[in-house]
């Protein structure tokens, strides 16, 4: 065994993560586990652990996941924890919450950017009365993986079990999300305003769904809008749209590439999901 610390009685994963340059290994743990001379001894609550490795031998740098102060203490079973294939420095990971009432689990959404601090979303992607015998029968584990499918390039599959302890006829079912669909910034009328950032490309790129007229600013990073790129010089948005391609009198954002920008998004019955800045 080269981990050791842990309660193994579910989903633990492994993988090489390209932009690290090492494996990362995430597994079940308790977080009042202890370790004498007889093994490993769980207690405390279900959680989640996660290490790295240069040779898959040794393993450094382990650490519990963290949610930020915010989060709730909740018990989490599985993780499902992969780098996602659109934005590979971008973790995703789908983790099982476990409801004691009926032995029921239920999972939920994570990212993380260092593959331990993770911003974790509490609304069940599956409750768990859907469908009827997955309730109170331990379904809705998420299987490893988020995957494209041939002939469906606007949405991505994931796949979680159905009437895993009783059965009858334990399954796999699969259910879909919208590419990059997994979260929205969602207003009637409202505005989003970014962070400074500084981008790489020539062009900005959305994924969102529209109902009303969306607009987008490019300010400097003191707020103040740019020249040929503010509210009133762009082209109006309004659609379902997984990939579309901004554009203003200014012309191509080649020339503030590489300089600090905010956005700033006016929201009109819209849900942006993404956002990339492309060549």
């Amino acid at each position: 065994p080269v981990i050791t610390a842990g309660s193994f009685d579910s989903q633990n994963t492994a993988f090489f993560d390209k932009e690290l340059g090492a494996y990362r290994a995430y597994w079940r743990y308790f977080t009042g586990g202890y370790t004498d001379e007889r093994g490993w001894k769980p207690s405390g609550v279900r959680a989640i652990r996660t290490a790295t490795s240069k040779d898959f031998l040794t393993w450094e740098n382990q650490a519990d996941l963290a949610y930020g102060k915010a989060a709730p203490k909740v018990q989490l079973y599985t993780n499902a924890v992969r780098p996602y294939a659109r934005a590979p420095h971008l973790m995703l990971g789908f983790p099982t919450r476990y409801q004691p009432k009926g032995s029921q689990v239920e999972p939920v959404l994570m990212t993380s950017r260092d593959g331990v601090n993770f911003k974790r979303w509490e609304e069940p992607l599956i409750p768990i009365t859907a469908p009827k015998d997955r309730d109170w029968n331990r379904s809705n584990y998420m299987t490893i993986g988020v995957l494209s499918l041939p002939g469906k390039p606007d949405e991505l599959s994931v796949y979680a079990t159905e009437a895993y302890y009783q059965g009858p006829g334990s399954r796999i079912r699969r259910f879909t999300f919208r590419v990059d669909g997994f979260v929205s910034a969602s207003s009637t009328k409202g505005e989003l305003i970014t962070k400074p950032l500084i981008f790489e490309g020539t062009k900005l790129t959305l994924n969102l769904v529209s109902r009303g007229e969306t607009r987008v600013e490019v300010q400097d990073e003191t707020g103040k809008a740019i020249p040929g790129f503010a509210v009133e010089d762009c082209t109006l948005i309004k659609g379902d749209l997984i990939d579309h391609m901004m554009s203003w009198k200014g012309g191509s954002l080649a020339t503030l590439a590489g300089k600090p920008v905010r956005l700033r998004f006016e929201l009109r019955e819209a849900d942006l999901f993404a956002l990339q800045f492309v060549p």
